[in-house]
């Protein structure tokens, strides 16, 4: 049976969605937790959920989220499936609009970014969506990137709202302390 990364979108955008509400638990005063693996390492606020997951055939997942504010997400899969970074972009925000029913979910912009993560620089694809529900709107981003570490095709994704990304919460000391090893 032939594997396709579209099939291992629904578990990650699902826990997504379900970590969109709550509270954001990232006001405690806690210090850093932090994720080190063979291949890469960072922190992240103490409070904020980490789960990691295997699947099969190579494909693996580790998501660090808070309730509402955000979090990242970076799926392994082999490195012989295809799939572009703008392919697999455009996949994620539909399966994430059809995951969430309750909130009207709209592409607002997408654009090419640029992330540092350490010593690797890597190109990178911006989703801008709005997120509405009674009304309501809020904006959020999803920042997607691949690299290849041995035989892996990494996707990392950062996940925010507008207004926590700015405000200077937990996403930054995940972004910010982000590196391959």
């Amino acid at each position: 049976m032939q594997l396709s990364p579209k099939s291992y979108l629904f578990p990650f955008i699902a826990a997504l969605a379900v970590l969109l509400g709550g509270c954001d638990g990232s006001g405690s005063d806690a210090p850093p937790a932090t994720f080190e693996n063979a291949a890469l390492r960072f922190s992240y606020p103490a409070a904020w959920d980490l789960q990691e997951h295997e699947f099969t055939a190579g494909i693996s997942m580790i998501a660090v989220e808070s309730a509402v504010n955000g979090g990242m997400i970076v799926q392994y899969f082999p490195a012989d499936l295809p799939m572009s970074l703008e392919d697999y972009s455009q996949d994620f925000a539909v399966a994430f609009g059809e995951s969430v029913p309750v909130f009207d979910v709209n592409l607002q912009s997408s654009s090419d970014i640029v992330g540092e993560f350490g010593e690797v620089s890597l190109n990178g694809r911006r989703q801008v969506v709005t997120l509405g529900l009674f009304g309501i709107e809020t904006g959020y981003r999803l920042d997607f990137y691949r690299h290849k570490i041995g035989d892996d095709a990494v996707f990392l994704i950062f996940h925010y709202s507008e207004d926590s990304y700015f405000g200077g919460d937990g996403i930054n000391v995940v972004r910010d302390s982000f590196e391959f090893l």
